[in-house]
């Protein structure tokens, strides 16, 4: 049987820096092995990265969608000025309908 490998001294400065606590999950699903833990952790932070990344696209394209369909429905509505900029505050507060005013929902 093949046991593990000692750990160097920048790994082990690297689990108390990061703390025990936090490579102790990475540790376990390792098999106890701290160099494949912050390997692991690593590789972890990476694909968090990855997945960021993909958010912030998406949240650029739903941005852009919303603000497409904002304006249409102002434009529809003869309204003036920008969707995000109107005075009269029709998307303001909650409603069902096409327009928000003073408590009271108007098609």
């Amino acid at each position: 049987m093949v046991g593990i490998a000692s750990p160097s001294p920048l790994s082990h400065l690297l689990e108390r820096r990061l703390s025990v606590e936090r490579i102790g999950p990475y540790r376990t699903t390792v098999g106890g092995d701290l160099d494949r833990a912050l390997l692991l952790y690593e590789w972890n932070a990476a694909v968090g990265a990855a997945f960021h990344e993909a958010i912030g696209h998406l949240e650029v394209v739903l941005r852009n969608a919303l603000h497409e369909q904002l304006t249409a429905w102002h434009t529809a509505q003869q309204l003036h000025g920008q969707w995000y900029d109107d005075p009269n505050q029709r998307l303001s507060g909650p409603t069902t309908g096409s327009t928000w005013r003073g408590g009271t929902v108007s098609s």
